[in-house]
C-alpha cells in the first residue's frame, strides 16, 4: 500500500521522485551524461548553446536565448544500465550475477518565460545516483564462512532530484548571465551483506582497509560475548520498498550559476559554477542482523538510521558552440566535477530500539573517489527547416580506486557514443529524442577481503520530450 503524505515537504519529495529522482545508475560518476535530449544527442555538450529546459540544469544562462514568449517541456528518460559481478575462487567455477535492476524511469519538467532582458521559469529534474539489486540468492548472500546460502538481499538505490527555479538577465547584446536556486531531495535504499573478516578489519586500528566500525559498549559486548563465537557475517537493511520515498531521504539547497558570452555572429562561450549542496543528514528507519558461530543468524534488530555528510558536488565547466555552417552547428564541452571532497567515505549511525537493548555504531566505508575531468562533444546539422540531426561523445574517467570499488555502486563507465534528431512539427511544438550508449567497463576490486569481486557495467540509455512555445 502507499503512503499518503499531506504536508509541503512530502509532496515535494513525491514530486522529485516521480518527476525524475528515482535512482539511476548514472554515467559520470553519479552524474548523467546529459540531461534533456537536445543535450544528450550531442554528448552532453551544452553549456554555450540554446538546448531546451534542460538547460536549467546545464548552463541556465542559455534560457537566455530563446525569443519572447514561453516554453514548457515534457521529458521522459529511460535509462538502461547492464550491471554484473564476478567472483572466482580456487577450484570453483566462476560465481556470476547479473543485476535485475535494468531499466529506470527518468521523467522531467520544465517551464520557462522569456522577456526582452529577463527570463524566470521552474523545473523539476533527476540529478543522478546509482542502483543495483542482486537479490537474495546471488554469491554475496552466500554465508562467507560456511559457503551456504542466507537469503539476504544485496541492493543499492541513490536518488537526487531537483526543483528548480532558474533566473537569466541579457546584461547587452553579448552577455547573459543567470542562475538557479535549487530544493534538492535526495534518498538511499541500500542492503548488504559484510562479512565477519570485513568487519573484524573496520573494528582493527591499524588494519582498516575497507572503513571503520565504532560500537557502543552495548554492542561492543555482544561482538566480546565468548558464547556467542565470532561473527560470520553482518546484514544491513534500509530498504521500506516504498514508490514514493526513499528509506533514508532528506532536503536540502543547491545553487548553479551560470554565463553565455557571444564571442561573434558564430561562435558563443559558456561557463558554470554548480553549488555543492547543503543537504540535511539523511534519515530513516532500518534493520541490522548479525550471524554468529555459536548461534547462527540472530534476529534482526530494528532501529534509527542516519546517512552522515551526503552532499552532491560542486562543478565547474567551460563551453563551445561554433555555428560552423549555415547548417552545422559544433559544441565542446569540458566540466571538472568534485567527487573527492563528498564521497571520501559513507558514514552511517544505527540506533537500535530500545527494546534491543538501545545500542549504537558509527560505521564508515572507504570510497575515497578521485576527482573527475568530463569531456563531451557534439554536432547538430540542420537538415532542413523541420529537422536536426545530432551526433556526440562523452568521456569521464572512472573516478573509483580499485581498491574501494564495490559491486553495489558501480558508477565506473567512461566512454559513451551518443545520437540525437529533432523534429519541428509547427511554430510551436517541437519532439527532440535521443539515444546514449555506455561502453562496457570491468574493474576488479583489489582489496583481498573482497574477494576479487569484479564489476561490469554497461548502459544504453534514451531521453524524448515535447516542446510547446506559446
Amino acid at each position: 500500500m502507499k503512503t499518503r503524505y499531506s504536508s509541503l515537504p512530502a509532496l515535494v519529495a513525491g514530486a522529485a521522485t516521480l518527476l525524475g529522482a528515482s535512482a539511476a545508475l548514472a554515467t559520470n560518476g553519479m552524474d548523467l551524461e546529459g540531461y534533456g535530449p537536445i543535450a544528450l544527442g550531442m554528448g552532453g555538450a551544452s553549456l554555450a548553446f540554446d538546448n531546451g529546459t534542460g538547460a536549467m540544469i546545464n548552463n541556465p544562462a542559455t534560457l537566455g536565448l530563446a525569443k519572447e514568449g514561453s516554453r514548457l517541456e515534457i521529458a521522459f528518460g529511460a535509462l538502461g544500465p547492464k550491471v554484473r559481478a564476478e567472483m572466482t575462487m580456487p577450484g570453483a567455477p566462476v560465481f556470476r550475477e547479473e543485476s535485475s535492476s535494468t531499466i529506470f524511469a527518468m521523467p522531467a519538467l520544465g517551464y520557462v518565460r522569456n522577456s526582452e532582458k529577463w527570463s524566470i521559469g521552474l523545473g523539476v529534474f533527476g540529478q543522478g545516483g546509482m542502483g543495483t539489486n542482486y537479490g537474495d540468492s546471488s554469491f554475496m548472500s552466500m554465508n562467507p564462512v560456511t559457503g551456504e546460502p542466507t537469503g539476504l538481499t544485496n541492493m543499492s538505490s541513490v536518488s537526487v532530484g531537483r526543483m528548480l527555479i532558474p533566473a537569466t538577465y541579457r546584461l547587452n547584446d553579448k552577455l547573459i548571465i543567470g542562475g538557479t536556486a535549487d530544493l534538492v531531495y535526495a534518498g538511499l535504499d541500500m542492503e548488504m551483506l559484510i562479512s565477519g573478516a570485513q568487519f573484524t578489519d573496520m573494528m582493527t586500528p591499524g588494519q582498516q582497509t575497507m572503513g571503520t566500525a565504532t560500537p557502543d559498549a552495548i554492542f561492543a559486548g555482544i561482538l566480546a560475548d565468548p558464547s556467542l563465537g565470532e561473527m560470520e557475517y553482518a546484514h544491513l537493511s534500509l530498504n521500506d520498498e516504498s514508490d514514493v520515498k526513499s528509506a533514508t531521504d532528506a532536503f536540502g539547497f543547491g545553487l548553479n550559476l551560470g554565463f553565455l558570452y557571444q564571442a561573434t555572429d558564430k561562435i558563443a562561450i559558456g561557463g558554470i559554477y554548480h553549488s555543492k549542496t547543503w543537504l540535511a543528514d539523511l534519515e530513516g528507519r532500518g534493520q541490522m542482523a548479525m550471524s554468529m558461530a555459536n548461534t547462527g543468524l540472530m534476529p534482526a534488530m530494528t532501529g534509527d538510521i542516519t546517512i552522515k555528510d551526503f552532499e552532491w558536488p560542486q562543478l565547474f565547466g567551460l563551453g563551445f558552440a561554433a555555428q560552423a555552417t549555415d547548417q552545422l552547428l559544433i559544441s565542446l564541452d569540458a566540466k571538472y566535477i568534485g567527487w573527492k571532497d563528498v564521497m571520501d567515505d559513507f558514514q552511517l549511525h544505527y540506533k537500535a530500539d530500545d527494546e534491543f537493548g538501545g545500542g549504537s555504531m558509527d560505521m564508515a566505508l572507504y570510497q575515497n573517489w578521485d576527482d573527475q575531468l568530463v569531456i563531451a562533444t557534439g554536432l547538430q546539422y540542420t537538415l532542413d527547416e523541420t529537422l536536426d540531426l545530432r551526433a556526440g561523445y562523452n568521456y569521464g574517467k572512472n573516478p573509483i580506486p580499485d581498491e574501494y570499488v564495490n559491486p553495489l555502486f558501480p558508477a565506473i563507465v567512461e566512454n559513451h557514443a551518443t545520437l540525437g534528431a529533432g523534429w519541428k512539427l509547427s511554430d510551436s511544438g517541437r519532439i527532440d529524442l535521443a539515444f546514449s550508449h555506455a561502453f562496457e567497463i570491468d574493474q576488479q576490486n583489489s582489496n583481498p577481503l573482497s574477494g576479487g569481486v569484479v564489476s561490469f557495467h554497461s548502459q544504453n540509455n534514451f531521453q524524448i520530450s515535447y516542446l510547446y512555445s506559446f
